[in-house]
């Protein structure tokens, strides 16, 4: 009798094959940073919205759509977008996290009126 995998096993991978292309890592990161704006402005006029409510309003969010409750125009991320790019330029000049420059950068950005979906 075979036994059952328990949820908590690691399932084996499979090796890389060395002629499947690779994107270099500057490239993966960049895609993931694409990905995050790309996924918040396409879920943005669902922000605050139960489920319901999102199929109620919109049905499937698949088109860019506006939000006239956080003035922002179809395609347009919100500021989860923004902090985390703040973030990430922090942590790259920084090199590690320092939460008083984090602060800084994100008070600047709250006092520069730039600030979109809140």
């Amino acid at each position: 009798m075979k036994r059952a995998r328990s949820a908590f096993q690691p399932i084996p991978s499979k090796q890389h094959d060395p002629r499947s292309p690779r994107l270099p890592r500057a490239d993966s990161f960049t895609g993931c940073l694409l990905g995050l704006a790309v996924g918040d402005a396409l879920g943005m006029p669902g922000k605050f919205l139960r489920a319901s409510e999102i199929a109620e309003r919109h049905g499937a969010l698949r088109d860019f759509k506006g939000s006239w409750s956080l003035r922002l125009r179809p395609g347009q991320w919100t500021d989860e977008t923004q902090l985390s790019l703040l973030t990430i330029e922090s942590l790259i000049e920084k090199g590690t996290v320092i939460a008083a420059d984090l602060a800084d950068r994100f008070a600047a950005w709250y006092r520069s009126g730039g600030v979109r979906g809140l």
